[in-house]
Order: C-alpha cells, then sequence, then structure tokens
C-alpha cells in the first residue's frame, strides 16, 4: 500500500502536526508500505534516518497548493491520503474526493463528516458509531517510550522549557529575562529552540549564561521529559508526552489549539494552566513562577492524577484500523 502525508510543516506552524504524522508513518513502514510525505518544508533533509519520500509543496496556503497535490495523486496513485493540518477544509476535501481516492482527516476541533473514509480527533468524545469515525483518548497519538518509573525529588532543579516550533508570543526570550535574575540562578534550564523561532540573536545573547542550554528536539524528548523536574510550554503535541510521562508541568497555551488541548484534559482531572495575556507584564510572571517553585509538591501531585490518561496504544489503534482491523498483523511485531 501507499499513502500520502499531507501535513502543515512551514516556517510560522509549529512541529505537532508533523510529530504525530510521522508516528503513524512509521509504524505503517514496519508493514513495508510506502510513505510520501508532502509539505512546505523539507524536514527529511534533517533528519537522514527517514526513509520516507518528500515530495515540496510551495510555501503557501493549502488551497494554494491543491492542483499540485492533485497531480502527484495522480501520477503516485496513493491507496489513501492522510491530511493533518488545520488548513484543510469541505471544499479542499471535495476537490480530492473527486479523483476517488480514501481520505483520512486527522484534526484536533473541526469535524469533516462528508467524502471523509477515516476522521480521527482524540479531543472529542465520542458521538455515534461508526468504523469511519476515530474519537477519544484512545485513539491519540502518543508512544510510552520510556518504562522507567519516574522518581519525584522533593525540590526542583533542572527545569526544561518548550514553547513550540514558532513560539508566536515570543515566550522564550520573556522567560530567558525573567530567569536570568539571582532568585533563580541555582535552577538549570533547558530551552528546547527550533530553527523557526524569530529573535534567535537576541536568545542567544541570554544562553551565554551559565544556567542556561539550548536543547534541540527531537525523538528523544520523553528522555529529556524524563530527566527533568518541571516541564514549561505551551501545551501543543508536546502536551500528551508531558502527561503520559509524568513530568510536573506548568502549561501557558499560546493559540486556540492549545488551550482546546488543556482545556479538555483539564475536563477530567487537572492541569496546571496560565493565561498568558493575564501575566503580560514581566514581574507578575515572575511573582507567580516563584509561588509555583515554592509549592513543588502540588505540581507533582497533579501530574500524578493525569499519569494514566493516555496508555500510549493509541498509535496501534489507528495504524490497525487504516490497515483493515486485522489485529493478526500485530502479533510479535516490534515497534
Amino acid at each position: 500500500m501507499k499513502f500520502f502525508f499531507i501535513v502543515d510543516y512551514k516556517k510560522n506552524s509549529g512541529l505537532g502536526h508533523l510529530k504525530r504524522s510521522l508516528l503513524i508513518a512509521k509504524r505503517l513502514e514496519n508493514f513495508n508500505h510506502k510513505i510520501f510525505f508532502l509539505c512546505n518544508k523539507n524536514y527529511f533533509t534533517e533528519d537522514k534516518r527517514n526513509k520516507f519520500e518528500f515530495i515540496k509543496l510551495n510555501e503557501k496556503k493549502l488551497n494554494k497548493n491543491v492542483s499540485l497535490i492533485k497531480k502527484k495523486i495522480i501520477s503516485e496513485n496513493p491507496t489513501l491520503i492522510i491530511f493533518d493540518t488545520y488548513e484543510i477544509s469541505q471544499k479542499i476535501i471535495n476537490q480530492i474526493s473527486k479523483l476517488n481516492k480514501k481520505i483520512m482527516i486527522i484534526h484536533d476541533f473541526k469535524f469533516f463528516k462528508k467524502n471523509v473514509d477515516i476522521y480521527l480527533n482524540y479531543n472529542l468524545k465520542k458521538i455515534q458509531k461508526s468504523k469511519k469515525i476515530l474519537l477519544g483518548r484512545k485513539f491519540a497519538i502518543v508512544e510510552r517510550k520510556n518504562i522507567l518509573n519516574r522518581i519525584y525529588k522533593d525540590k526542583i532543579k533542572r527545569i526544561l522549557l518548550f514553547f513550540g516550533g514558532s513560539d508566536s508570543k515570543k515566550l522564550n526570550l520573556k522567560f530567558l529575562k525573567i530567569f536570568k535574575s539571582k532568585t533563580f540562578h541555582k535552577y538549570e534550564f533547558n530551552f528546547i529552540l527550533s530553527q523557526n523561532i524569530k529573535n534567535q540573536k537576541k536568545i542567544q545573547k541570554y544562553l551565554n549564561y551559565k544556567n542556561f542550554k539550548k536543547v534541540k528536539f527531537d525523538k528523544n524528548f520523553q528522555r529529556n521529559l524524563h530527566n527533568t523536574d518541571l516541564y514549561i510550554g505551551a501545551g501543543g503535541a508536546s502536551l500528551m508526552d508531558v502527561i503520559i510521562t509524568g513530568t510536573p508541568a506548568i502549561f501557558f497555551p499560546i493559540n486556540k489549539n492549545q488551550k482546546n488541548n488543556c482545556s479538555n484534559i483539564d475536563k477530567q482531572k487537572k492541569l496546571i494552566v496560565e493565561n498568558v495575556q493575564k501575566l503580560e507584564k514581566t514581574e507578575l510572571m515572575r511573582k507567580k513562577l516563584i509561588n509555583y517553585f515554592n509549592d513543588y509538591k502540588s505540581i507533582i501531585k497533579v501530574a500524578k492524577l493525569n499519569l494514566n490518561i493516555f496508555d500510549g496504544l493509541g498509535i496501534q489503534r489507528v495504524v490497525n484500523h487504516i490497515l483493515g482491523n486485522d489485529k493478526a498483523k500485530f502479533k510479535n511485531k516490534k515497534f
């Protein structure tokens, strides 16, 4: 079988869409299926380990790339086309469906049913019985990589910060300015910075401080989480990794999707979520962070409450569904 993944991955978008599509693609590739990625940026020149084929789209919105996508569909004849982008619309779906190809949509808040063969949304609860619709946390695209039990410390020492692939609100710079004061010198701060983040030169000046370190986002993200005492982030796709590893965390959602992600989890258990707009003034943010650091036990308690929300089997369930619900295909298969 041949699969087309059409994902949102360009300068102003984060890594979430690409990251979760890669998790599905790698499982499908294990069964010797051919994988194509169509997106705006060549991620595969950055990671030589991937064996997938890459078709570069123009640095434009998805609706401006439909003609090129249709040409590639006709020439390559994929079995299933998987869209993971917020730019997808019913109009685009209808255009692609005219080529008589199966379509799968991965989305966090919009619901698509017409001309869609598989719809995946882990945020929505099950609203109807249908083999086409995969809803709820059992289908969450996150894996449990680290099997070691987390040992919670009494005090914070290492802190990991990640505000997405674009950091549109410049939170990296804001937190660097706050943490440079003597109050925070006893902590170690690791900042995950993608190459798409703006103000790189200003950020680099602060990284010269001995307790600041730049970390690259890669497949060892969960290992980095396991080795940290506190995570501070925006609450995008990384939210599930933070929860499944039991990492104590404080979330500062920036966009609508991140706010929805946090709100969805918060309904069942509880997350520590702060409003970036209300803490716009640096001094307010600094005082809030000091209070959290002094009440570390409460943050640990919340992390333990949410530890089992995701079982880490969602990717296997999704791939199982894509391949026709043949459970035998997964027996004795190592991932």
